[in-house]
């Protein structure tokens, strides 16, 4: 009997590699880090545990940049909260638990 082998599956489905992946999605790098390289490379005769140390001093942490706009209002809670405010004995006739049972109840997903 003679072993049968597979097809060639080489050229069907070209797959990325994990090197041509991280080429094409490269993160932004750490600043601190840059600071702490330059740094080193410009005091070479320092160990990397005093560079930290003095490179400490002189790095200044650019700030973040503002997030834009407001976040999205959840449907789910606009609706929890409209319900409440349409049926104000909600406290005193339901627990939470039966107020998001009753709202289930009248939810219609977008």
């Amino acid at each position: 009997m003679q072993a049968v082998m597979p097809p060639d599956m080489s050229n069907s489905s070209p797959q990325k590699t994990m090197t041509e992946n991280a080429e094409t999605h490269a993160r932004t790098p750490n600043p601190w880090l840059q600071h702490v390289n330059a740094f080193r490379e410009a005091n070479p005769e320092m160990s990397y545990k005093q560079v930290l140390k003095t490179a400490a001093a002189t790095y200044t942490r650019k700030p973040k940049p503002e997030k834009s706009g407001e976040r999205m209002p959840n449907p789910w809670m606009v609706h929890i909260n409209k319900w409440k405010e349409a049926n104000p004995e909600w406290r005193k006739d339901y627990s939470y638990k039966q107020v998001l049972i009753k709202c289930k109840e009248t939810y219609q997903k977008q």
